[in-house]
């Protein structure tokens, strides 16, 4: 394990803290190809260096009464050190590097079939939501279909939907979708899913759970209700975690076991989404897409979006607001295509809420969707890419995340001062449909005797709420827009933070002053940590904690990290000036001399 600081950030002291397993310099935070992706990081955001081991202490304390979940696919790591005559506990994340290729995901669509859909879903919107999903997965996927009610029944397997013939056989199965069933078996839902992805998955690449349901567990008895709900929890969930299963779940209408739906996504570190009604499952489906794929979009803004000429193929998802409504795209040059004129290249998918277009080979400039009740995307292949660090499973409430962004054409990070120079990066923080922050992201400044940058745009971004964060990366050049999407959880602090030691928002420059050789940074006050309510009228999708941690031990461990920071602060102080000791030694050496 090789622990370092600073991942780029200007200045001459650094300020971001971060383990790393594997690297042995800091070059491995700073990527230079799209295959050379940084390892997660685990930040405490200028704690030592400014001396708040109050802080500090509250952040560890949180970890070790398990408030604070490290990010997925980590492992809690636990050491005894010995510091100026003090035994503490290390408590880091240490997390692998994201894999260089894209092998792929396989995902199980485990969707509710009970009676109850029959009123909740009349026009069956989950079934062209469904196919929407499997419609915008890439050559390397797999998913199956499992209705369930009473018990999970398989109704097709892992398939790639690459082939016409393949994706007619999902979209069959989705199609034997029904609303007939006497019950809601949640547990068999799961386990029937856990059986398919271990018999048929590869362990080699991600595997997901998509689980749907409109009810609670319901089986007809209610003490094997609560028998089932207990195994989920103590034997399944774990089993699941251990595969290395993610389970998103989807709670369709509020009257749905929100809070057994929201543990199970929390336990496995999926997602936890809430579709309030029909309308609303594109929209959540392709939510999903976005956190399991991560693609690249084109930002679209008013029905409006630019194609440029490294776009191989654009997907366009765009919503209906009913099912009278048609959808017209029209191309650059003003011509105009529906669902009964679009060319034979063309693939129009039309439903009643949602059309989805994929034009293979579009012509560069502005395109336009005509007709759609907004929040449209445009889904791109393409050999420029806008490039992120993953999403963190677990953010402490409070906390400010070095985040970076670059682009990458055919595998390379792009370092061209002509690109660098008009290229801005922006970053929108949004919790429902509420925007929690907007920031713009530093342009990369050459090192010192370089001429060029090393491509990779960086700031401070701050998570001030509890619950479940959408961060938007946009990019914006003289020529190209690209859009990508990452999920955060933010998770409540156990114990609130002093006021003095709240977390600032630092606004990051405008584009003027990224221009500048040493952008200066501009302090913004102070944005206190609000308390989380719970929402009265419907659930929010924010994971709860299955029990309540203690806050005596939280305390105790509180104290004794302030302990031995003091310790340790006293032991750096000795390290860094030993020439004090050597002089007084020294001194009194010369004294007894002279006195002899």
């Amino acid at each position: 394990m090789h622990r370092c600081t600073g991942t780029g950030h200007a200045g001459p002291r650094p300020r971001l803290a971060c383990i790393s397993v594997g690297d042995t310099s800091e070059a491995a935070f700073r990527p230079q190809s799209a295959a050379q992706t940084s390892g997660y990081t685990l930040t405490i955001n200028n704690l030592i260096d400014r001396g708040e081991f109050l802080r500090f202490s509250v952040y560890m304390a949180a970890a070790a009464s398990g408030r604070f979940d490290p990010p997925a696919g980590c492992r809690l790591t636990r050491g005894l050190g010995a510091a100026a005559g003090v035994l503490m506990l290390l408590l880091f994340s240490v997390c692998p590097a994201q894999a260089a290729a894209d092998r792929g995901i396989d995902a199980v669509l485990t969707i509710d079939s009970s009676g109850s859909m029959r009123y909740h879903d009349p026009l069956k919107l989950r079934v062209p939501a469904a196919k929407l999903f499997v419609s915008l997965l890439g050559a390397h996927d797999r998913v199956a279909v499992i209705s369930f009610s009473d018990l999970g029944y398989p109704v097709i397997g892992l398939t790639a939907p690459q082939s016409v013939r393949d994706r007619h056989l999902l979209f069959d199965a989705i199609d034997k979708i029904s609303s007939r069933g006497a019950h809601t078996n949640l547990y068999d839902a799961l386990r029937s899913a856990q059986k398919m992805l271990v018999r048929e998955g590869n362990p080699d690449r991600r595997r997901y759970i998509i689980l749907m349901s409109d009810g609670k567990m319901d089986t007809g008895h209610k003490t094997l209700d609560k028998s089932l709900t207990r195994r989920i929890e103590t034997q399944l969930l774990p089993q699941l975690k251990k595969q290395g299963i993610r389970v998103d779940t989807i709670a369709f209408t509020v009257n749905s076991d929100a809070a057994l739906l929201g543990i199970i996504a929390r336990d496995t570190l999926g997602q936890f989404r809430l579709a309030r009604t029909d309308s609303d499952l594109h929209r959540v489906f392709t939510d999903i897409f976005e956190s399991t794929k991560h693609p690249n979009m084109l930002v679209v803004k008013g029905g409006r979006f630019l194609v440029d000429d490294s776009v191989k193929e654009v997907t366009v998802v765009a919503s209906k607001s009913g099912a009278g409504v048609k959808i017209v795209l029209q191309n650059p040059r003003g011509v105009r295509y529906g669902a009964h004129t679009a060319p034979p290249s063309m693939r129009w998918f039309a439903s009643t809420l949602f059309d989805m277009i994929t034009v293979p080979h579009p012509d560069p400039g502005r395109w336009a969707v005509l007709a759609s009740s907004g929040a449209d995307k445009a889904y791109v292949l393409t050999d420029l890419k806008l490039m992120t660090d993953n999403s963190i499973h677990g953010v402490l409430q409070g906390s400010e995340l070095m985040l970076r962004a670059w682009l990458a054409r055919a595998g390379q990070t792009v370092t061209e001062p002509q690109v660098l120079a008009t290229t801005q990066m922006q970053v929108t923080v949004r919790q429902g449909d509420e925007v929690t922050g907007r920031y713009r992201l530093h342009a990369p400044l050459p090192p010192p005797g370089k001429t060029v940058g090393d491509g990779v745009y960086f700031g401070r971004v701050l998570f001030w709420k509890a619950g479940l964060d959408k961060v938007t990366f946009i990019a914006k050049g003289k020529t190209f827009e690209r859009e990508t999407v990452r999920y955060f959880y933010v998770n409540p602090t156990p114990v609130p933070l002093p006021a003095t030691l709240q977390p600032t928002a630092v606004p990051l420059p405008t584009a003027a002053q990224s221009a500048k050789p040493t952008p200066p940074p501009v302090t913004a006050k102070s944005m206190p940590v609000p308390a989380v309510a719970p929402h009265r009228s419907a659930p929010q999708p924010v994971m709860p904690a299955r029990r309540r941690a203690s806050l005596w031990p939280v305390l105790g461990i509180f104290a004794l990290l302030n302990i031995v920071g003091a310790g340790i602060v006293m032991l750096v102080m000795a390290l860094r000036h030993p020439h004090v000791a050597d002089a007084e030694s020294a001194d009194e050496q010369d004294e007894d001399g002279e006195g002899g």
